[in-house]
């Protein structure tokens, strides 16, 4: 027994020396650089898991401040290689399974802990989010770690999806000062709707032409799906053009005959070298199902995924990965 308790001792101090805590059911905690914080939330950026097992529904109801949290965060700045505020995907020092203490990402379904979670950025709560596993129905209105995210793209990367709905709360002024404080922040891509029109419509099919501009926000290169280059096949990795009328559903405009099925990416042959501060142009013409004669409002959707087999770093930048929407332009589509 004394044995035992000598070993323990030992262990105590060898985990207090190296300045990693082990809280409740929690990861690993790094220690904290200079101008970081992993534990005080009035100097630093964290995710902090809420107290109790409260439906998500009930909380929505209730002020943010008022929510019960943990005592100690699941991911604070420490955790954190750097931000991509463009896409929200959060790119760990560590592989974000050994944040979530699982062996697979599958095993998330069957455990409640992973619930609700708080942001909180400078001291201040900025948004309530929820995992959100890929056996459940239920769609949230507001910012979700999907199941489903965390088993694509590169392993220590964590994506928080936008909320349905006109407003994105993770586009919080508080959380982009405190990133752009601790040098987390990264600006990612803008991407824009310049123009739309529609050339043809008719029962057999309608033509759309667009522009678009794609911008680079970050300080490293980006990597992109080059959609001239890739011509139809585009539209099997990226949302498209949606058209939005409300109440109605919104329509997505795909092609009208579907390219072969791409199964693979290859930097090399799909993408293009987006540099520092610069911006791509594109000119797209797309042959898609006729469109219902209406008012609409209509948005743009681009995503950027890598190949599996190739790194996301690479000597003149990086791929870059998630999932943004552009402005809204209003059309008007004729009988």
């Amino acid at each position: 027994m004394k044995r035992i308790a000598r070993l323990n001792l030992c262990l105590s101090i060898c985990l207090m020396m190296t300045g990693v805590s082990v809280g409740r059911g929690g990861p690993l905690h790094e220690s904290p650089l200079p101008g970081e914080s992993s534990s005080d939330p009035d100097t630093g950026f964290a995710i902090y898991f809420v107290q109790e097992q409260t439906p998500v529904q009930e909380l929505l109801k209730a002020p943010l401040d008022e929510i019960e949290l943990e005592s100690e965060p699941w991911l604070a700045a420490c955790d954190i290689e750097f931000y991509d505020y463009s896409s929200h995907c959060i790119y760990l020092k560590k592989p974000v399974l050994e944040y979530l203490e699982l062996e697979n990402v599958f095993d998330m379904s069957m455990n409640p802990r992973f619930g609700p979670f708080v942001v909180i950025a400078g001291g201040q709560r900025c948004y309530l989010g929820a995992f959100h596993s890929l056996l459940s129905s239920t769609m949230y209105r507001l910012p979700t770690i999907s199941e489903g995210n965390l088993s694509h793209g590169p392993p220590e990367m964590l994506s928080i999806s936008f909320a349905w709905g006109d407003t994105d709360p993770r586009s919080h002024s508080e959380i982009e000062r405190v990133l752009r404080d601790l040098d987390l922040y990264r600006g990612g891509l803008a991407f824009t709707l310049d123009s739309l029109r529609v050339l043809e419509n008719t029962d057999e099919g309608a033509t759309v032409e667009y522009r678009c501009t794609v911008t680079s926000r970050d300080l490293d290169g980006l990597y992109v799906l080059d959609a001239p280059l890739m011509g139809d096949r585009f539209y099997q990795f990226v949302p498209g053009l949606m058209l939005h009328r409300r109440p109605e559903p919104s329509l997505r405009l795909v092609p009208l005959e579907k390219p072969q099925l791409e199964l693979q990416l290859d930097v090399a042959r799909q993408y293009v070298l987006l540099p520092a501060g610069e911006s791509l142009e594109w000119n797209l013409t797309l042959r898609t199902n006729p469109i219902p004669p209406a008012e609409y409002r209509c948005q743009a959707g681009f995503a950027n995924g890598g190949p599996d087999d190739q790194p996301r770093q690479r000597p003149d930048g990086r791929i870059w990965f998630g999932r943004i929407r552009s402005n809204e332009l209003e059309i008007t589509v004729a009988e």
